[in-house]
């Protein structure tokens, strides 16, 4: 069928209706990694273990977001949104696809001032003066739900950044 790559994603924490009880355990973990491996080399599976989350805490182990550069969200009433876990959060409704075309809305400032923020509006924040706050924000995609379930707003670091001292579950 010309499929070249499986993407696994894990259950995430959300803003939505989120229920501590659907995160697997880690036995069940285990359980894919074994699955994945046995398909090694025959098939291209993208999938990152939560453990990083817990093991080490370093810039690179951050798994990049895609939201806003591979894809878009259409909410069921015509808006548009980066990530599945934000439709509530209307400072990431970039768009309305009653009102614009999906490509205007690709292309526009909103999406881009989105996913590109300038550093002032991280004032008070680690962001605000990391060294890394390019590479972090800009070329990983900083994770604005984590760092709204966890901060109260998009604007703050993303919680498994190696800069935040508390662990907080989100896979």
């Amino acid at each position: 069928m010309g499929v070249k790559e499986h993407m696994i994603s894990p259950y995430l924490k959300t803003l939505g209706r989120h229920d501590e009880l659907l995160f697997p355990d880690e036995e069940s973990y285990k359980l894919l990694e074994k699955f994945i491996r046995k398909y090694d080399g025959r098939m291209n599976i993208n999938y990152k273990s939560p453990k990083y989350e817990i093991e080490s805490k370093t810039l690179a182990n951050i798994q990049r977001c895609s939201g806003g550069r591979m894809g878009l969200v259409i909410i069921p009433n015509g808006k548009v949104t980066i990530c599945e876990r934000l439709i509530n959060s209307e400072e990431c409704i970039i768009g309305d696809v009653k009102k614009q075309s999906l490509i205007d809305i690709w292309n526009s400032d909103k999406l881009y001032n989105l996913i590109y923020p300038k550093r002032s509006k991280f004032i008070n924040t680690d962001c605000y003066d990391c060294d890394n706050y390019e590479k972090c924000i800009f070329d990983k995609g900083l994770c604005y739900a984590r760092s709204k379930i966890a901060y109260g707003t998009i604007y703050n670091k993303d919680p498994l950044c190696p800069r935040e001292t508390k662990f907080m579950r989100f896979v």
